[in-house]
């Protein structure tokens, strides 16, 4: 069952604003997929509490920009494709619930994991769509045979 609510919008990669930073949920640290966004915070948290350490020793901002853009570097592609995934997940019924638990066997663990995190790679894509379409046709070429 399904009880929560999942970002549906694109990652924003601007964080820092002066002496503001977003973070948490205001910085869409939820994943598109799962949400998940209690991990993504205390790991790009530590990271943070480091740059804001640099910044306040240094009076230099440099370091929080360097956060800014290691986390876009890291969230920008990944959610991208975790809102594709996102939007269609919220079209389902409880039947397409029912046939994407069917689809989740052709998954490897590590492309299930990977989509649960919402930790894609464009090779990773290709692969579990090729996967996927090659099962469906599959099933379409057994089907024609019976």
């Amino acid at each position: 069952m399904n009880a929560g609510t999942l970002p549906s919008i694109a990652y924003d990669p601007q964080l820092v604003f002066g002496n503001v930073i977003r973070v948490g949920d205001s910085a869409n640290f939820a994943t598109p997929t799962v949400g998940e966004g209690i991990r993504i915070c205390i790991e790009r948290g530590n990271d943070l509490g480091i740059a804001l350490g640099e910044a306040i020793d240094t009076q230099n901002p440099a370091p929080l920009k360097r956060f800014e853009a290691a986390c876009k570097k890291q969230f920008n592609t990944n959610y991208y494709f975790g809102n594709i995934a996102n939007q269609r997940f919220s079209q389902y019924d409880a039947d397409d619930w029912d046939k994407s638990i069917h689809h989740i066997k052709y998954l490897s663990e590590r492309h299930l994991v990977a989509l649960l995190r919402s930790e894609f790679n464009i090779f990773m894509v290709f692969q579990a769509v090729f996967k996927m379409l090659k099962q469906k046709l599959l099933r379409k070429n057994n089907s024609h045979d019976m």
